[in-house]
């Protein structure tokens, strides 16, 4: 009696007669594609264990299965063919119902293997450490079947440890905040201590001028005033020595004149043998002052 090896309600029996029977592999393809309709709750540990159990025995289905048609390649490639068809749909292919099946289980377990792997590495930055906590709380609604308790505990510890990072990057944060806050007010006050001494040194250079300009119009002033003074005391000066040269200039005539009287008036005239006298005199002597005597002059 040939062997049978089963998985569930799919058994094969392992003759050559039946695996090359296309009814029988029909039949068992029909089989294989019905382990997809098996309900497993895994939000249990048990229901995850009783479909973990099903894969191994799957895994031993086509081990079993290989170990028999092995010896029957070598023949032709049928039974090759055959035995790849069963083993590629039930646990190998890429499509496998088995793999199907666990699919809820392995995305679990793959972010439980990222989770334990992220815990305690330092982020790069404030954003980053951002990112992460956004990534933490939105994982927490997540369905992690069976494996909710020890997700939500790793979950918890990054989320202290990122917590513990944001602290300090907030820190950070203000700490630049606030050297830049300093650093803008010690700008701004030094911008307004320059206007304040541009400002300052304007005003003193502004009253320095007006002082000078003021200073300079009461030197001008004096100097005019001096000038004038000046002018005046050489006007009065040339006046009177102009007076006095006058003066004595009249003086010098009246006695130039008066010794002309003197003489003239004793002078006997020609046909009468009489003295001109002093009147007549006196009359020829301004004649001749007035220059109403031609070629005739008085010498001072």
């Amino acid at each position: 009696m040939n062997e049978i090896i089963k998985i569930e309600n799919l058994q094969i029996e392992l003759s050559k007669d039946f695996l090359t029977n296309p009814e029988n592999i029909k039949k068992i393809q029909d089989g294989i594609k019905a382990l997809e309709k098996n309900v497993y709750d895994f939000s249990t540990e048990s229901g995850i264990k009783e479909a973990k159990e099903l894969k191994t025995r799957a895994n031993k289905f086509v081990k079993e299965l290989k170990e028999f048609c092995d010896p029957l390649e070598a023949d032709g490639k049928k039974i090759a063919e055959i035995r790849s068809s069963i083993s590629t749909k039930l646990t190998t292919g890429k499509d496998s119902v088995i793999d199907k099946i666990l699919a809820p289980v392995y995305l679990v377990e793959d972010k439980i293997k990222t989770l334990q792997t992220k815990r305690f590495i330092a982020s790069l930055n404030a954003q980053d450490n951002l990112n992460k906590i956004n990534e933490i709380e939105s994982l927490k609604d997540f369905n992690w079947l069976a494996y909710k308790d020890e997700a939500l505990t790793l979950l918890e510890q990054h989320k202290t440890f990122l917590d513990n990072e944001k602290i300090k990057f907030d820190k950070e944060a203000e700490d630049k905040r606030i050297a830049e806050e300093n650093a803008r007010l010690e700008r701004e006050e030094k911008i307004r201590a320059d206007a304040k001494e541009k400002a300052d040194n304007e005003a003193r250079k502004a009253i320095e001028e007006a002082n000078r300009r003021a200073e300079q119009a009461e030197q001008d002033a004096k100097r005019k005033l001096q000038q004038e003074a000046d002018d005046k005391a050489k006007l009065e000066a040339k006046q009177k020595a102009d007076d006095e040269a006058k003066a004595k200039d009249i003086e010098n005539q009246k006695r130039v004149h008066n010794e002309i009287l003197e003489d003239l008036q004793n002078v006997t005239a020609t046909f009468e043998d009489e003295r001109i006298g002093y009147d007549n005199a006196k009359a020829i002597i301004k004649a001749i002052a007035q220059g109403k005597i031609r070629n005739l002059k008085i010498t001072y």
